[in-house]
């Protein structure tokens, strides 16, 4: 679907000539690929992502840490590696510190209540339950398995594809052999039969 709404969106037939054509067939070019896009995703449940907010004193620390980088990348002093490393340390604590602080605050303001919709339980039933990534099958014909009847439907067409059963041989060869066994000095006994005891 993607693939159709950009190639019937999509212009080529345009004047390429000077850097203003340019940057507004980039724009136009962009628009199509995210307007695409968004029409051949509707209708699918995005995943919500859940963000920690990190203090404006950690993205400073952040900041600092990056510029320490920096100056470590330009001039590769022995002093200026040490420097990066004690406050990428420091950095390192304060996120563990400042995560440990947020999940204990989240755990304290857990009850098993209706008036927080009973978050207690909710959070204890995935501790104790994680969830397992179900994800869609590729089909043939270049699209996905997604429900389950379409799942089980891709498992039975593949198994049936790969589990079929050998050729059986030609009448000739089963001859063949049979001379072959009844012959009076063979090299080789042929096997004893194997008894139900034996497989057991």
């Amino acid at each position: 679907m993607f693939r159709d709404l950009v190639e019937d969106a999509l212009q080529l037939r345009i004047s390429l000539k000077s850097k203003e054509e340019i940057d507004s067939a980039v724009l136009a070019f962009t628009r199509v690929v995210q307007d695409s896009c968004w029409r051949s995703s509707e209708g699918v449940a995005q995943k919500k992502t859940r963000r920690l907010s990190v203090p404006h004193e950690i993205q400073d620390m952040i900041l600092e840490k990056r510029r320490l980088r920096r100056v470590w990348h330009n001039s590769r002093h022995p002093d200026d590696k040490t420097a990066l490393n004690i406050y990428a340390k420091h950095l390192k604590q304060a996120i563990k510190e400042n995560l440990d602080a947020t999940i204990e605050e989240n755990l304290m303001s857990l009850t098993a209540t209706t008036d927080t919709d009973y978050s207690l339980w909710k959070a204890c039933k995935n501790l104790n339950q994680p969830a397992n990534p179900k994800p869609p099958i590729r089909l043939d014909r270049n699209k996905w398995a997604r429900s389950k009847l379409e799942k089980a439907n891709a498992f039975a067409n593949h198994l049936a594809k790969v589990f079929v059963p050998n050729e059986a041989t030609p009448g000739s060869d089963e001859a063949e052999i049979d001379d072959i066994l009844q012959q009076d000095f063979q090299l080789h006994l042929p096997l004893k039969i194997v008894t139900p005891r034996e497989v057991q």
